[in-house]
């Protein structure tokens, strides 16, 4: 809201001061060409006045000349006749008037008195001047103006009076004179003429705006539209009493006030023969008409010009200040919040906008700016981490791979194991069946005591033999039996590959931890590698417990082999030959050794017992390597990815670093 309403607004102010601007420089404009336009006006009615002003003046003059040429025709020849003989003048003066119709009468004046009889009066008269219809004029001519104006105008020349009124015919008529010499005497040739011709010429010129009128030499009034002011027969009226500030010997279009008070332009040409002024008028009204005539079209122009450019402002204005308007509301809208503010005007409201743009825009770029130093000193922090961080995992991943080397190594051994497992227990069969055929035997051996006494002798040499094979592969499978040993030095192994699992599993956990949520997926892989571990760990332990119990039944049964065979050797075969003596005691001897053989039975079954569970515990184990071997592989997988990923974060925190330090130095072109 703005205190001062409609003007409070830029739009409105630009509005009023483009219309007001356009305005003045249109009417400037229009002043500026109305005025060369109304001189142009003037002047050429000012020029169109002084043409028809020299043109008449012009033709009047050529007018009188033609009556100037013809008296001086008429002196020529008049000059070659007899001065005491005037009849002759006055006969030729007779003969030529009738050939001028605007000549009244032709004079010959003499310069001195001239003694002559007048008919009319029947008496003499003094006088020297002789009319063409043959009078004498009882006047003296020298005491006339004309005659005096002829001889100052000289031989050849013709001299004019002012206009006056006929007193016979009432006309306005000029005396025309030329001086010549007849015989030596001085004399004038004089007529009158009317100057009708002149006067209609002068009066033809008065329009509804022109007016012309015609003075002499001194401003008396020859010819004037208004008739009060023509030539009387007692007086003539001056121009200069009739007129106001009227200038006739200007060669300059004037300006004067006229007997009606009309303000009017003049222009005035001289006549030459006569020295009289014709001037021709123009009212300044008709002229000021033609100059407001000819403005209403720049005045039509102009308003049309105004209205354009207001509608063309206006909607330049609208245009132009939409993105003014758009941040004014985005300003009030997310900077300073809408409310019901009163500013003076539009500028005032921008002014505060801009203020706090400033003072929000300076703080933004300072906070800007310790953020952007914040930044790269972060960055740079996190770019060294996640450098290091790959440097870890290239050394983890070397150590996976010595890991999956192990591991294979280790599958090997399994592989090993199992297959002297199946060794063992191929021996254990072995022995196991050896051992029942010798109860068998045994048996058979009791039950034919008492009815094959006869064959001891073939028997003897039997049980020596069966001794002997029994000795040999007894010995044979004692020796493989001891081949279990074997399985506790590849649980030994298996348990350091599991402590050196577990270790390297502690190692990525502590790693997987700095590396923050890039390595929480490496987190879990050591969590499972870790597990594998201490599953590995209580299996070999098994194994171990198992490989123990092994080796004690094969320790037993290695013992009483072995006394089975000390007996056989120290005792059986050489109490063999004593057998017939002996009978009741080989009976008993060979119940011991069916005895004995059952208990290696049971033995050899609780060993074979024992070699499956160690079998068993080897399937697991090998299948736990497997599991172990397949999720290294995975995890050496996810390693690579990792350090490419790690390889990939390191490039984008160059790329954040180098972002942050332009971001720094753009932020420090601000003071």
């Amino acid at each position: 809201m703005y205190k001062k309403g409609f003007f409070g607004k830029i739009q409105n102010k630009v509005r009023l001061t483009v219309t007001l601007f356009t305005a003045a420089a249109i009417l400037l404009v229009m002043l500026l060409l109305s005025i060369p336009y109304m001189n142009s006006i003037i002047n050429s009615s000012g020029d169109a006045l002084k043409t028809k002003a020299n043109d008449n003046a012009e033709f009047i003059n050529s007018w009188l000349g033609g009556q100037s040429d013809i008296m001086l025709t008429m002196a020529t020849q008049i000059a070659n006749m007899e001065y005491d003989k005037p009849e002759q003048i006055v006969e030729y003066l007779a003969q030529n008037i009738g050939n001028n119709e605007i000549a009244m009468e032709y004079y010959i004046c003499y310069d001195h008195d001239y003694i002559h009889y007048i008919e009319e009066i029947q008496a003499e008269q003094s006088g020297a001047a002789w009319t063409s219809g043959g009078y004498d004029i009882p006047i003296d001519p020298t005491e006339r103006i004309w005659f005096s104006g002829a001889l100052e105008a000289g031989e050849g020349n013709c001299a004019y009076t002012d206009p006056y009124i006929d007193a016979i015919t009432g006309s306005v008529v000029v005396s025309v004179s030329t001086p010549v010499k007849i015989q030596g005497h001085q004399c004038v040739l004089m007529f009158d003429i009317n100057i009708d011709t002149i006067l209609n010429k002068v009066n033809s010129l008065t329009t509804d705006n022109n007016t012309a009128f015609m003075t002499t030499q001194d401003g008396m009034i020859v010819t004037h539209p208004n008739t009060d002011y023509l030539i009387k027969d007692e007086s003539s009226t001056n121009i200069s009493d009739v007129t106001q500030n009227i200038n006739q010997s200007s060669t300059h279009i004037t300006e004067f006030t006229d007997y009606d008070n009309t303000v009017r332009y003049l222009a005035t040409a001289t006549v030459p023969a006569t020295g009289w002024n014709l001037s021709v008028t123009l009212a300044k009204s008709s002229v000021s008409a033609q100059v407001k005539k000819a403005l209403i079209l720049p005045i039509v122009v102009g308003v049309v010009l105004l209205a354009a450019s207001v509608i063309f402002v206006s909607a330049v204005l609208k245009k132009q200040l939409t993105p003014m308007n758009e941040m004014k509301e985005f300003v009030n809208k997310n900077i300073m919040g809408e409310g019901n503010s009163v500013y003076e005007d539009e500028a005032s409201e921008i002014k505060v906008m801009i203020n706090e743009l400033q003072e929000k825009f300076l703080r933004i770029v300072m906070e800007t700016k310790d953020k952007s130093v914040v930044i790269s000193d972060e960055t740079g922090e996190i770019t060294n981490l996640v450098q290091n961080m790959a440097e870890t995992i290239a050394q983890i991943s070397d150590m996976m791979d010595n890991v999956v080397a192990k591991s294979d190594m280790q599958t090997d051994s399994v592989l090993q194991i199992s297959s002297s497992c199946e060794e063992v227990v191929q021996t254990v069969d072995t022995l196991s069946a050896q051992t029942n055929q010798m109860m068998d035997r045994a048996g058979e051996t009791e039950t034919d005591l008492r009815g094959i006494i006869s064959e001891v002798t073939e028997v003897k040499e039997s049980a020596v033999k069966k001794i002997n094979e029994s000795h040999d592969n007894l010995t044979k499978a004692i020796q493989d039996v001891q081949i279990i040993t074997q399985i506790s030095d590849v649980a030994e192994a298996i348990q350091q590959i599991a402590s050196q699992t577990n270790l390297l599993a502690l190692n990525a956990s502590i790693e997987s931890a700095r590396a923050g949520e890039a390595g929480r997926g490496f987190a879990v892989v050591a969590g499972e590698i870790n597990g594998l571990s201490a599953d590995t760990s209580k299996q070999i332990e098994k194994v171990r417990t198992l490989t123990q119990q092994v080796l004690q039944s094969v320790n037993v049964l290695s013992q009483e082999s072995e006394d089975i065979l000390r007996f056989l050797d120290e005792k059986v075969i050489p109490d063999y030959e004593k057998f017939e003596k002996l009978a009741n005691n080989y009976k008993e001897t060979v119940e011991y050794y069916a005895a004995s053989s059952h208990e290696l039975g049971k033995k050899a079954e609780d060993v074979q017992v024992s070699i499956n569970s160690v079998t068993n515990a080897i399937g697991t184990i090998s299948d736990n390597q497997q599991d172990i071997f397949n999720r290294v592989t995975n995890a050496n997988t996810n390693l690579r990815e990792l350090q490419e990923n790690s390889e990939l974060v390191q490039d984008k925190a160059d790329i954040s670093f180098r972002s942050a330090e332009g971001l720094k130095d753009t932020v420090n072109n601000f003071s």
